[in-house]
């Protein structure tokens, strides 16, 4: 887990000491939007907070803390490890994504919190709660981007490189949504439960992510190769692979099968048919 919070081999801390001054560019939207300052306060009780990010990210990580400390929170320095933190800390669902390597899907999460909660004395007395937070770059409240070149260019699934946040950065003259979620209260599980409880606590944060993101940003739209290892790696068709003589040959049939019938798209051009038609309907009704 250690390596999650570093960078090039240096702690995410220290990054964010050096790149504090990047935060003046920052213009923040903070959601619950009603007093929110008032609301976390009210939601942590508190409480010692773990904030919890879908994807481990320094940019991201330096408009928090800025939100943070315009809700007169402490903000985040050091990772959520057992007994290691006070006040606050940090659990990143993902690892951050670098754009050469393949992506991992080893969940590290999981046996964190799962050590949080066997170890954790505050777990023990009710004194510790997660709180998902996100950052939302490519789309900004009130503000809608026509550009076809440049919404196809800037993806809403949350996983928006480093170049692609400092453009959209500009792009936007420095307006970010930082979307702070219901927390979850960390309770005692009872002994030999904890990485079962970890797993359930992962799947619940995924959820609430990709339910706030959809909120927000609309349905995600994955392309026809990510479509189809989804569905052959299916509990359902490996189960049906299985049961044949030939389970290599059947899984071919399968993967053929699946491209004759699968719809071929990509994202790009359904953001330039999003603007034509968004054009024409309002030809139509508004003349």
């Amino acid at each position: 887990m250690q390596h999650m919070f570093r960078l090039l081999g240096m702690h995410f801390s220290r990054w964010l000491f050096l790149l504090t001054p990047l935060r003046v560019l920052f213009r923040l939207e903070l959601t619950p939007t009603e007093e929110p300052e008032a609301w976390i306060k009210k939601v942590t009780a508190g409480k010692d907070v773990i904030y919890v990010v879908p994807r481990m990210s320094v940019l991201d990580l330096l408009a928090i803390n800025k939100a943070l400390k315009q809700l007169g929170m402490p903000r985040i320095w050091h990772e959520a490890k057992p007994n290691r933190f006070r006040k606050v800390g940090l659990l990143s669902i993902r690892p951050r994504k670098i754009s050469f390597l393949p992506r991992s899907r080893v969940d590290l999460f999981s046996p964190a919190l799962s050590k949080l909660l066997t170890e954790e004395h505050r777990v023990k007395r009710g004194e510790l709660v997660l709180l998902p937070v996100q950052v939302f770059w490519s789309r900004v409240p009130d503000r809608n981007d026509r550009n076809i070149l440049l919404r196809s260019l800037l993806p809403d699934e949350g996983t928006e490189n480093v170049f692609q946040k400092y453009f959209m950065l500009l792009l936007h003259g420095g307006l970010l949504r930082v979307h702070f979620a219901q927390p979850l209260e960390l309770s005692p599980v009872a002994s030999g439960e904890e990485q079962l409880a970890g797993r359930r606590l992962r799947r619940s944060l995924l959820i609430e992510f990709q339910r706030e993101r959809t909120a927000a940003c609309g349905p995600v739209v994955y392309d026809l190769a990510t479509v189809s290892q989804r569905i052959l790696a299916s509990q359902e068709i490996k189960k049906l692979v299985n049961q044949s003589d030939n389970a290599a040959k059947q899984m071919k049939k399968a993967a053929h099968y699946l491209r004759e019938i699968a719809s071929k798209y990509n994202y790009s051009t359904i953001r330039a048919m999003e603007t034509v038609l968004d054009f024409v309907w309002t030809r139509i009704f508004q003349g």
